[in-house]
C-alpha cells in the first residue's frame, strides 16, 4: 500500500521551508525592509506560488514585517493618507483578503497613532512658537517702555 500523496509531500516541504525561514529570519526581515518582497523571493528562488505565499505569511504573521515597514516609513504612508489615497495602502502592502483583516486593522491603528503623534507635535510646535513670540514681544515692550520713561 502506497501512502504517498501530493499533499503530504507538500506539507513536509512547507515544514522544511519554515525551519529554514526561521533560522534566517533576521536576514529575511532586513532584506524585505530594504529591498522589498520581490527581492526576498528572488534571493530564495521562490518560483512556486505556495512558496511565495508561505514566505509572505511568515514575514507578515511571524516577523511582523509590515509593522516594521510602517514604523520605518510612516512619513511616506502618512503622506498617502494626507492626499486622500489611504485605500491603496492595503493593496500596496499586499495584505488584501479576509486572512489579513486583523493585520490590516493593526496597521490602521498603527497609522492612526503616527498621525495623531504628528498632529500633536505640530500643535505643540505651533503653541511653543506662539508662546515664545508672545514672551519676546512682552520683553520688547517692557524694554521700550523703560527707554521711553528714561527719556
Amino acid at each position: 500500500m502506497n501512502r504517498y500523496n501530493y499533499f503530504s509531500e507538500k506539507a513536509a516541504l512547507e515544514q522544511e521551508m519554515l525551519i529554514s525561514l526561521r533560522s534566517n529570519s533576521e536576514f529575511l526581515l532586513q532584506t524585505y525592509l530594504k529591498d522589498g518582497i520581490e527581492s526576498v523571493f528572488n534571493r530564495l528562488n521562490c518560483s512556486m506560488e505556495w512558496q511565495k505565499k508561505l514566505l509572505f505569511d511568515f514575514l507578515v504573521f511571524e516577523l511582523n514585517a509590515i509593522h516594521k515597514l510602517i514604523e520605518e516609513n510612516n512619513g511616506f504612508f502618512l503622506s498617502i493618507i494626507g492626499r486622500g489615497e489611504g485605500s491603496v495602502i492595503r493593496k500596496m502592502l499586499g495584505i488584501e483578503g479576509k486572512k489579513y483583516d486583523l493585520k490590516w486593522l493593526e496597521i490602521l491603528n498603527l497609522l492612526n497613532e503616527f498621525y495623531l503623534q504628528k498632529v500633536l507635535n505640530e500643535k505643540l510646535e505651533n503653541f511653543a512658537c506662539s508662546v515664545f513670540f508672545e514672551m519676546l514681544n512682552r520683553k520688547y515692550d517692557r524694554i521700550r517702555r523703560n527707554d521711553n520713561s528714561a527719556n
